[in-house]
């Protein structure tokens, strides 16, 4: 799901209308089917930009079918395959994973395909297959906006690639051999963070050479770290495992911090944390408190659990905005949470759906979220579901 100019745009990988969109901040939505051009793929990423006209244009991808990209310059109305270009079509029948639009630029990333990388210079009209560095599972792609993308992935063997021309060439960078799960940038770094080997590398050269941290000096904190954010100067991340399943940096990352039980944290299955007004959130997949919040910048915690109304659910995701937080559950009664006090006290909400929701955020003042039809969190496979109408927003 993406959000540009206006119009909310989610896809999925199975259904009657495979693209639906909502001009409302996700109040109601409209379904976009075959009759508008949406062939029936297995869409699994869309992506808004603008071109050199400063026109709209959107571009989904798919991981199978006969053309995997089409395009829209009516804000998600219609939609148009994109067939072969310069003798290869213009989505090879690739597992893309993630797609993403800077510099004028968008550019593909796939787990599995011939050439696992593709761009486009003309807003989605054609494409162009490019070789990437390795023929790795590529899963996560970003970029700086400035012509530097980087790319990372959990097999292969140089498992980040990064290009300085905005996707033409690709560069295999040496890092360490770890599940790399997702890449981010930020405030002059690269940060990425996986699930198994080492958990968290930087780079501060724009991804020309990377350093593993250890979170603490001769401590090995060998956790599943799922989610990291950062908020107020400090870094934050949190582990489905391990003996200390926090970590903290007040360095972009340099040196870190594990956070345990001593500090109020339970040994639970933390899958996400987030921050807001002066607040940090976490909430948890399992355990007797799944929620934990700190206001001094996560060197203390205080657990939040059934008596301040956090349900005993899959908890996996929370969100901030507007001075609400909001989670959104895998499995349970009521799967959605919200808490008007920075987390100190939750009320419980029915979903519309009883859908595994995976993910929620705020943005334009409404909170969406998407759900999780078919995987357990950590899974490779794409992700696809449902979409929580009301004052929501975005999700994964």
């Amino acid at each position: 799901m993406a959000y540009g100019n206006g119009v909310w745009v989610a896809v999925a990988i199975d259904g009657a209308n495979q693209v639906m969109r909502s001009t409302d901040d996700g109040v109601n939505w409209t379904a976009v089917g075959t009759d508008a051009g949406v062939a029936a793929n297995d869409w699994v990423s869309v992506a808004y930009g603008l071109d050199a006209n400063n026109n709209g244009v959107w571009v989904a991808v798919a991981f199978d079918g006969a053309n995997q990209v089409m395009r829209s310059t009516n804000d998600g109305v219609t939609w148009t395959a994109v067939e072969a270009v310069e003798g290869v079509p213009a989505a090879q029948a690739n597992d893309w994973r993630s797609v993403a639009y800077g510099n004028g630029v968008w550019v593909a990333v796939a787990f599995y395909g011939a050439n696992r990388v593709m761009r486009s210079t003309d807003d989605g009209l054609n494409w162009t297959a490019v070789a990437a560095a390795e023929a790795n599972n590529w899963s996560s792609v970003a970029t700086d906006g400035n012509g530097v993308w980087v790319a990372v992935a959990p097999y292969g063997g140089n498992r980040v690639m990064r290009s300085t021309n905005d996707g033409v060439t690709w560069t295999a960078v040496a890092a360490a051999a770890s599940s790399w799960w997702s890449v981010a940038y930020g405030n002059g770094v690269w940060v990425a963070v996986a699930r198994i080997g080492n958990r968290v590398m930087r780079s501060t050269d724009n991804g020309e050479s990377w350093t593993v941290v250890e979170p603490v000096e001769g401590v090995s904190e060998a956790n599943e770290w799922f989610s990291v954010a950062y908020g107020n100067g400090v870094w934050v991340a949190v582990a489905a495992d391990g003996g200390n399943p926090v970590i903290r940096s007040i360095d972009d990352g340099v040196t870190w911090t594990a956070v345990g039980t001593d500090a109020g944290v339970a040994a639970n299955n933390w899958m996400s944390v987030a921050y807001g007004n002066g607040v940090w959130v976490a909430v948890a997949f399992d355990g007797a408190n799944q929620v934990m919040r700190s206001t001094d910048n996560g060197v203390n915690w205080t657990a939040v659990g059934t008596d301040a109304g956090v349900a005993a659910n899959r908890w996996v995701s929370v969100a901030y905005g507007n001075g609400v937080w909001v989670a959104v559950a895998f499995d349970g009664a009521n799967q959605v949470m919200r808490s008007t006090n920075d987390g100190v006290s939750w009320t419980a909400a029915a979903a519309t759906e009883a859908n595994e929701w995976f993910s929620v955020a705020y943005g334009n003042g409404r909170f969406v979220a998407v759900a999780n039809e078919r995987h357990q969190p950590g899974d490779v496979q794409p992700v696809a579901g449902s979409v929580m109408p009301g004052s929501w927003l975005l999700c994964r």
